[in-house]
């Protein structure tokens, strides 16, 4: 691999769930009732995640001032415009609560997809 991909990994994705690993943990060490690896993940906080891979993955996307491959980067930015967008949405819909109860069904479907 590139360095270039170890850095990415190393500090954009491995770097940014440890706030949510860490919340885990700590739920963990206080003996908090009901806690689950999906409690955690259902405060929304992947879909923060998401949505900040895909703008930065998008502004390198524009960033490229190659023509070659034009229609692969309109097709690659137009799928991550739309990610971007579902995520905020989905995040959106965790974080206010709606009149109905059960709003697990999102975290579900979308892990499932």
């Amino acid at each position: 691999m590139s360095t270039k991909v170890v850095r990415w990994l190393f500090f954009t994705v491995l770097l940014s769930v440890v706030p949510i690993v860490g919340s885990y943990v700590s739920g963990t060490a206080n003996n908090k009732p009901d806690l689950s690896l999906w409690s955690v993940l259902d405060q929304g906080d992947l879909y923060l995640l998401c949505t900040a891979f895909c703008c930065a993955g998008l502004g390198e996307l524009i960033g490229l001032g190659v023509k070659k491959g034009e229609l692969a980067k309109i097709i690659v930015g137009r799928t991550a415009t739309f990610h971007i967008l579902a995520c905020i949405f989905l995040y959106v819909l965790i974080r206010n609560p709606s009149p109905t109860t059960d709003t697990h069904y999102l975290v579900s479907l979308w892990g499932s997809l």
